[in-house]
């Protein structure tokens, strides 16, 4: 009898156990609050700026730089939120957070910065794993290197490789890339800006003070771009991110 009591109470145990841990399940909004708790106290060395996001009926809202109502993307069920505020003084910044899962439920959080001052847009993209209430900064064990030269005019690129190579890594991801995370499925789209880039650099007196030369050979770096954007596509068997050239 005793023993028949003793299995009860663990079975009893293990039940509530997992009835708990069902009911703390975070969604998108608990880790976007989560992520800012976690940077506040120091466990995030990231220096994001906090908005906080109120619901009004059906609708999710926070407060721009200047003081404004502004409307808010959260989707549970997809597992995203974006916002832009506008309101920066000149240019604007834009949020988003996506959620990735693998097959075994392992959680990813993505976080997308995208900050434009009226001349220059940069981007930033953040990666994360979250277990057990810790967050880990993993992108560089599961986010590709991009591989630019698959960008360029092949024969170009591989006649130019080391000047081509020498001028595009004069500038970080942040310049070079933008990316855009998805609401639906999970292909994440990024633009190559690098044409964007020495659009502006012509006007700069960096570039006027340049031999000729090496004037036309920007020229002919910005000209045999090929391919501008891209998808970086999610593996839920392997929980990792991959390079793919957009057919």
């Amino acid at each position: 009898m005793k023993f028949y009591f003793v299995v009860l109470s663990f079975i009893f145990c293990l039940s509530l156990n997992l009835h708990c841990q069902e009911r703390v399940s975070y969604d998108i909004l608990s880790y976007y609050s989560e992520y800012f708790v976690q940077q506040k106290i120091g466990k995030i060395k990231d220096e994001l700026p906090y908005y906080e996001i109120k619901k009004k009926g059906k609708e999710y809202y926070t407060t721009s730089s200047v003081d404004e109502p502004m409307p808010v993307i959260v989707d549970i069920p997809n597992g995203f939120i974006e916002f832009t505020d506008e309101g920066t003084g000149g240019g604007i910044y834009k949020f988003q957070m996506s959620l990735f899962k693998t097959k075994d439920k392992i959680t990813f959080l993505l976080l997308n910065i995208i900050t434009f001052d009226g001349l220059i847009e940069e981007g930033k993209i953040f990666v994360y794993l979250v277990e057990s209430g810790k967050w880990e900064n993993v992108k560089g064990k599961i986010f590709p290197r991009i591989p630019y030269e698959e960008l360029f005019e092949k024969s170009f690129y591989n006649s130019n490789k080391s000047k081509i190579d020498s001028f595009v890594l004069k500038y970080g991801d942040e310049f070079l890339y933008i990316f855009d995370l998805p609401r639906y499925g999970t292909d994440i789209k990024v633009r190559f800006k690098l044409k964007g880039i020495i659009d502006v650099f012509q006007y700069q007196d960096e570039f006027k003070n340049i031999q000729d030369p090496e004037k036309r050979f920007i020229k002919q770096i910005q000209s045999n771009i090929v391919r501008e954007n891209f998808l970086i596509k999610w593996n839920k068997e392997e929980g990792k991110f991959y390079f793919k050239i957009m057919p």
